[in-house]
């Protein structure tokens, strides 16, 4: 099972969005350094997993329970390539020592837990990394929920903390930038 069969049995991500993080990770440079905010059902992290084979990824949620059993069921278990770990992901990057390549932000959806994830984890990513941010749009026209915007605060937010970021793809409920 792959994360775009896992896409397909939750929903939580789309198989496009769980495509336009592998066109994306394949432009990561060599030993990339990537977080991934919000583990759900595990699905992003396997995509930059099965797409990176040399990535240090760091995947935080609250609940390290979000994403676990999907993580075992496809062979990744903490290692050298996987870190998980618990906690607010906003004071888990104040205390982040590093420069990081790839950002996946999709934890706490409200206005301050969005804005609280940017100002902790931007100043990490180098020049030319990439920021996604997941909820950035409504549900997709052949989604169940289509056109729902349930998170405008996510858009909000996004909006105003990259403003000087370039746009390079929306899919689906997906906005992808790339830091100058």
């Amino acid at each position: 099972m792959s994360a775009i069969d896992i896409a397909i049995g939750q929903g939580y991500l789309t198989v496009k969005e769980v495509e336009a993080i592998k066109v994306i990770c394949r432009h990561l440079r060599k030993n990339p350094v990537g977080v991934n905010i919000g583990s759900g059902a595990g699905t992003s992290a396997i995509a930059v997993l099965e797409e990176v084979g040399d990535i240090t990824l760091y995947d935080i949620d609250l609940d390290l329970g979000h994403g676990a059993a999907a993580l075992r069921e496809h062979g990744y278990h903490e290692d050298i390539r996987l870190k998980r770990v618990q906690g607010d992901s906003a004071e888990i990057g104040r205390a982040f020592e590093g420069e990081i390549d790839y950002l996946f932000i999709d934890g706490d959806h409200f206005e301050p837990g969005v804005r609280a994830d940017c100002r902790a984890w931007l100043p990490h990513v180098r020049s030319g990394g990439y920021v996604l941010f997941h909820d950035y749009h409504p549900y997709p026209p052949d989604h169940d929920l289509a056109g729902r915007d349930y998170w405008p605060n996510v858009r909000m937010v996004a909006d105003q903390e990259m403003i000087d970021a370039d746009v390079i793809m929306d899919v689906d409920r997906i906005r992808a930038y790339r830091i100058k």
